[in-house]
């Protein structure tokens, strides 16, 4: 039996070789492009060289930002300010970074191939159960405020909601030293974990795709994760979820129809990504950043 393990590893080794062949040399003088693990079906080999070839173009394509990232303050720039980090042709992989060389952003529009993103559709279409359950309300904070999303309408394939998941997170007001770390709510309630357990299952290739570029982003973040990930299986609990957490991250949400106001995340170190990916939905929507300036929907 093929596991998701044994397919991880071919798939990294195959990303990274492309990768650094992408690198290398313009493709009409590019070496011999290896041979991809024959674990890798034909849609895992062409998702790699996809990912490996904008990786490459995004990291030769770079923005760099007038401000140092350890001394800016990361609030609302001036409007002058603004004006010159601004990015208004985005239709091409890029990458930011600061006026120190530091790389804050990295923009990989179009990255997922149709298949896969077809299995992220299915997948987030078989959670509408629930999205259901979770419901935005007028008194829930930015994340959950039904504020801050669209109002469903005939015809809508995703209930409007907000679900988050994780195989081991401290829970609210439970963050101190003899505290630990548990499943989230609704991978744990025997009401919603059968559904959330489901598109963990369905989510494996994807996930491992996405944390095969994250392993070329940002090495250093993406083995802390892994390591930190794998230190929850000491709990029966956790562990049954470790198993099918193909990604880095400890928690992940899926948001369906929301629009996010201006925020900043005051619990993430300057050195430490988060991933934002958008699927479906109306190709003509822009992704906006009152620091960074704006782009189409990565």
């Amino acid at each position: 039996m093929i596991t998701p393990e044994q397919v991880r590893v071919q798939y990294f080794s195959y990303l990274d070789a492309m990768y650094l062949r992408f690198l290398s040399a313009p493709e009409s003088r590019a070496p011999r492009a290896p041979l991809p693990g024959l674990l890798l079906d034909v849609y895992l080999v062409r998702q790699a060289r996809r990912a490996a070839e904008m990786l490459a173009k995004a990291f030769n394509n770079r923005l760099t930002l007038p401000w140092d990232a350890t001394t800016h303050p990361c609030a609302v720039p001036d409007d002058d300010e603004l004006a010159t980090v601004q990015y208004d042709d985005c239709a091409d992989p890029l990458t930011i970074e600061d006026s120190k060389g530091r790389m804050l952003l990295w923009h990989l529009p179009g990255v997922i191939i149709e298949p896969f993103e077809g299995v992220i559709w299915d997948a987030t279409m078989d959670l509408n159960p629930l999205l259901a359950r979770n419901r935005p309300k007028a008194s829930a904070g930015w994340r959950e405020n039904i504020a801050n999303f669209r109002q469903p309408q005939e015809g809508d394939e995703l209930v409007p909601a907000c679900v988050s998941f994780s195989p081991g997170w401290f829970q609210l007001g439970h963050d101190g030293a003899d505290d630990v770390p548990s499943v989230s709510r609704l991978l744990a309630d025997p009401n919603t974990a059968v559904a959330g357990r489901a598109w963990l299952a369905e989510m494996i290739y994807p996930h491992i795709i996405i944390s095969g570029m994250l392993h070329i982003m940002h090495p250093d973040l993406y083995d802390a994760g892994i390591a930190s990930v794998e230190a929850l299986r000491s709990d029966p609990d956790r562990a049954s979820v470790v198993d099918t957490w193909q990604n880095p991250f400890n928690a992940l949400s899926v948001v369906t129809n929301r629009a996010s106001p201006v925020h900043r995340d005051k619990m993430t170190p300057l050195n430490v990504y988060d991933i934002l990916m958008t699927i479906g939905g109306d190709h003509e929507q822009w992704y906006s950043d009152s620091v960074f300036g704006h782009s189409p929907p990565p």
